[in-house]
């Protein structure tokens, strides 16, 4: 009858093309419960493994993306500069689901900065704050209790406002 129509692939195509992801940083996702290192972000670039609103690498350590990264006093790396609406993701392998404990070591000087976590695109975390430590350099650890599925999934450290 008039208006039907069938819709076929063109030769050689899937009629799909496969969703732009991160892939997990050296190529192996975190085991959790663990330990996330910040810096080691998921690879792919701004807008798949990261958003930040600057062009390069502020802080001029670890890897050479737009992500800010300094060395951190006592050892390792931190990110700086941050600012609302940037963000990581992270490839996760989570070991069982339950009720976890999410610790954060972080360090502002100066009030306001606030964060959150999420997990395939949902907040698990709420609104985390960041407290004024009284240096850029001196840590404190905040927490936010999570409830995680086990398997692979990608996790999100946002930032919603800076500190």
């Amino acid at each position: 009858s008039m208006g039907d129509s069938t819709i076929v692939p063109r030769s050689g195509s899937t009629g799909a093309s496969p969703a732009a992801v991160s892939t997990p940083y050296a190529g192996t996702a975190v085991r959790l419960p663990g330990v996330v290192q910040v810096e080691r972000f998921d690879e792919g670039g701004e807008g798949l493994a990261y958003h930040d609103v600057d062009a390069g690498n502020q802080g001029g350590a670890f890897r050479n993306t737009g992500v800010d990264i300094e060395a951190a006093s006592g050892g390792g790396y931190n990110l700086g500069w941050v600012a609302a609406g940037e963000w990581l993701a992270y490839s996760v392998d989570i070991q069982s689901a339950g009720q976890y404990t999410a610790q954060f070591r972080v360090a502002a000087y100066g009030a306001g900065g606030r964060f959150h976590l999420e997990l395939d695109g949902s907040n698990i975390s709420g609104s985390i704050v960041v407290p004024d430590t009284g240096w850029w350099q001196t840590w404190q650890t905040v927490q936010a209790a999570v409830t995680l599925p086990a398997g692979a999934h990608v996790a999100r450290l946002v930032m919603d406002s800076a500190g």
